[in-house]
């Protein structure tokens, strides 16, 4: 549990929303303000584009690149970003 803690605050202070799920995260982006949710939408898309980039076996699960992504593949980048938060924290 207090892991869990520890990796959602890491997240936020990186500015990004601490969601699991793609639920979670569309829950996050509507409570907050316009303005504040292009801010978290940019600093999400800068990080898992990072990730996918370091690692090539991940350029096709996450979609990078690609114009219209799959359910699967943004999936794929909540969980990438929500794991990388938990390595760095």
């Amino acid at each position: 549990m207090t892991n869990q803690i520890l990796i959602k605050l890491a997240m936020l202070d990186r500015g990004i929303l601490p969601a699991k799920t793609s639920h979670d995260l569309i829950k996050m982006l509507e409570s907050i303000p316009q303005e504040e949710r292009r801010k978290f939408k940019r600093k999400f898309r800068k990080a898992w584009r990072k990730i996918a980039k370091k690692d090539p076996d991940l350029i096709v699960p996450m979609g990078l690149g690609s114009k219209n992504p799959t359910r699967e593949q943004k999936m794929q980048r909540i969980a990438r970003v929500y794991i990388n938060a938990a390595k760095e924290k």
